[in-house]
């Protein structure tokens, strides 16, 4: 069963990121817009937010401070996470800014690289800053959150190290640390052309298929049984055959684990 609907668009002039997000407390979704800046000289707006099915128009959020936002966010019990990048103060005078942070990134001007965050049902923004243990290695390694055992997570690996914070307490911005070696297994040569995207609910990292991939394939390492689980999809042609993909180059897959499709109609919370 499939569905859509049309909704009228936020007073955003810039590009969009849109997160759609469920508060189980109220019982509401909502639809979070956030403007995508091209550059951290753009002048920031605001980002709007929509009730579904309340009747009532798009809002401005005044309370978010000045902020570019990246597409891959996760929602864990309400709150909506994702990477998002500031500039420093001396780049941005006479704007709302978030405080500043030591890790800082060169793109093309001083900025600050954090985690933002959006509770959906008091609707207010806070910034948490990422991990780190100082170690030089953290600096050349694949870098992402994702969502682990229910919790927020920050993952720093390569083909050997998995490291991994998971977010005990937002408000005091408590982390616990955890480090994995990838075992000497004879599947190891796999994850020199896979990609960490992301955890099963038990705990199992899964990498998908790289940048340049002839097959659609997952790998499962269980880090408790030292394990690793190669399921094999569609043929990448076949893939595209099955799904009417055009000839232009798919730049990577992602994993969604855990996802379950619902078939509540949408008039049902519009």
């Amino acid at each position: 069963m499939k569905e859509h609907i049309t909704l009228l668009q936020p007073k955003i002039s810039k590009p969009l990121k849109i997160y759609l997000r469920y508060d189980p407390k109220e019982n509401t979704y909502k639809l979070l817009s956030v403007a995508n800046l091209n550059t951290l000289w753009d002048e920031y707006q605001k980002p709007h937010i929509l009730t579904l099915g309340s009747q009532e128009s798009w809002r401005v959020i005044k309370n978010s401070p000045d902020h570019k936002p990246t597409s891959r966010y996760y929602c864990i019990n309400g709150v909506v996470y994702y990477n998002g990048y500031i500039s420093s103060e001396e780049h941005r005078r006479g704007h709302n800014t978030v405080p500043a942070f030591t890790k800082e990134f060169e793109l093309g001007v001083r900025v600050k690289h954090i985690i933002m965050s959006f509770d959906v049902r008091s609707e207010k923004f806070k910034s948490i800053q990422i991990p780190s243990s100082g170690h030089q290695y953290e600096l050349m390694c694949y870098k992402s959150l994702m969502s682990y055992k229910g919790k927020l997570a920050w993952v720093c690996c390569d083909s050997n190290i998995i490291k991994l914070w998971v977010l005990l307490d937002a408000g005091k911005q408590e982390w616990s640390e955890n480090e994995f070696v990838l075992p000497s297994l004879p599947q190891r040569d796999l994850f020199g052309s896979a990609r960490l995207s992301g955890a099963t609910s038990t705990g199992e990292f899964i990498y998908v298929s790289g940048k340049h991939f002839k097959d659609i394939s997952a790998f499962y390492y269980d880090p408790v049984r030292k394990t690793i689980t190669s399921v094999k999809g569609l043929y990448y042609e076949e893939f595209r055959c099955c799904y009417g993909f055009s000839n232009d180059e798919m730049a990577c897959l992602r994993s969604y684990p855990n996802h379950i499709e619902s078939l509540m109609s949408l008039r049902n919370i519009m």
